[in-house]
C-alpha cells in the first residue's frame, strides 16, 4: 500500500474553543475551514491535522509530530500560553513533551535522537 496523504482526526466538542486553542499550540489559524463542524492544518507537506464535532468521541484523540528541536518547540508553544502536561526522556530514543487540550486530546511533540550509520 503506497500512502500520499495523512489525515490525523482529532473529536472536539466545541469548534470555536478547539480551534482556538489548537491555533495557539501550531501558532497559526486553520488553513482549511471545511464546514461548520471541521477545520484543517496542514502540519506536513503530506500531512493534516484536522477537528471535527464529535461530542462522544472527544477527548480520545492521540497525535504526534516529529521536530527537531524539542526545547525551541516548547518554548514557542509557551510562549503563545500553553504549557506542556509533561516532557519525558525515552532512553536511547530521545523526548516528549505532552500537551492536552481542553477537550483531553493529547498531542506529543517528539525530538528523536539521531543515530550515526557506519
Amino acid at each position: 500500500m503506497e500512502i500520499d496523504v495523512l489525515f490525523v482526526g482529532v473529536p472536539i466538542a466545541d469548534l470555536a474553543v478547539a480551534s482556538r486553542w489548537w491555533g495557539q499550540m501550531l501558532g497559526r489559524p486553520p488553513d482549511l475551514p471545511v464546514n461548520e463542524s471541521e477545520v484543517m492544518w496542514r502540519i506536513a507537506e503530506q500531512g493534516w491535522l484536522y477537528l471535527v464535532v464529535d461530542a462522544l468521541r472527544a477527548g480520545q484523540a492521540l497525535a504526534a509530530v516529529s521536530v527537531a528541536d524539542l526545547d525551541q518547540s516548547v518554548v514557542d508553544i509557551a510562549g503563545r500560553g500553553i504549557e506542556p502536561a509533561s516532557i519525558e526522556t525515552i532512553a536511547g530514543a530521545g523526548r516528549k513533551a505532552y500537551f492536552v487540550d481542553p477537550d483531553g486530546n493529547s498531542i506529543a511533540i517528539i525530538e528523536v535522537l539521531s543515530h550515526d550509520r557506519d
